[in-house]
């Protein structure tokens, strides 16, 4: 059964948003980096005060530290979590994504991701800010709902998906990074049963990367929990000396 929980509700929401802000950044030339697009979201996801969800942005301490995007953590106290480590990039008015090569000192960004994910035993994904006036966008639609373009505003990748187009010379194109099957709107973490603890508990998550299937739910408990003590825990390497700049509690059983 498809959840139609308030979670479910607000990422549409998000992603419909975040289409018709790209579509409108384009009309009236005003530049949105996914930098700004993530706060954006960020606080709009606070702004709506659901009590299944938990954001948080690190503090200022943790600024000197390479940082992913996003880390995201699915799922519920009784079942389980899904944790995700997520980069988020933005598609150019070109229809590409630019940026994909992107480097942090001397290493790339999605080194930096693929490091964080394996050394703290999470599933790395990208999530792409997306606006096209493509007419074929039906073909990049991998979702079991109807096709509604502007749940396209926002959509997750595997990582394996992201390394092949960041060859060199590789096709960095909205449809490239879309056509292959796994590459969904963002909603699907949070509404559709394939992505959750129950059916996936047996199995590798439907969006793990070769390198990541043996990665399983964690049978934690995520109650009051804030960014802070969440760092803190033992569920970081602190080692590698990389943090999330944003932390996503999402509760899908609304206990």
């Amino acid at each position: 059964m498809l959840s139609n929980s308030k979670s479910s509700i607000l990422f549409e929401k998000l992603a419909y948003d975040t289409w018709e802000r790209l579509k409108y950044g384009e009309v009236l030339n005003c530049s949105q980096s996914e930098e700004t697009i993530t706060d954006i979201n960020l606080l709009e996801i606070k702004r709506a005060g659901l009590q299944d969800i938990l954001v948080s942005k690190s503090d200022k301490s943790q600024e000197g530290v390479t940082g992913i995007d996003w880390e995201w953590w699915i799922g519920s106290n009784s079942t389980g979590w899904w944790r995700y480590a997520v980069q988020a990039k933005k598609l150019s008015k070109e229809r590409k994504y630019h940026k994909l090569r992107h480097k942090v000192g001397t290493e790339y960004q999605i080194d930096i991701l693929e490091k964080y994910a394996t050394a703290n035993n999470c599933i790395p994904l990208y999530t792409f800010y997306n606006y096209t006036d493509s007419n074929t966008l039906h073909k990049n639609w991998h979702c079991n709902l109807a096709f509604e373009k502007e749940q396209l505003g926002c959509t997750v990748v595997p990582i394996d998906v992201v390394r092949q187009a960041f060859q060199i010379r590789s096709d960095k194109s909205f449809t490239s990074l879309h056509k292959d099957k796994r590459s969904v709107p963002w909603r699907c973490l949070v509404k559709c049963p394939l992505y959750s603890v129950h059916s996936s508990q047996n199995s590798c998550h439907p969006l793990a990367s070769a390198g990541y299937k043996e990665v399983r739910p964690y049978k934690i408990n995520l109650s009051n929990m804030t960014s802070e003590t969440i760092l803190d825990s033992e569920f970081y390497n602190h080692k590698i000396e990389i943090l999330p700049k944003r932390i996503l509690i999402i509760r899908t059983d609304g206990e």
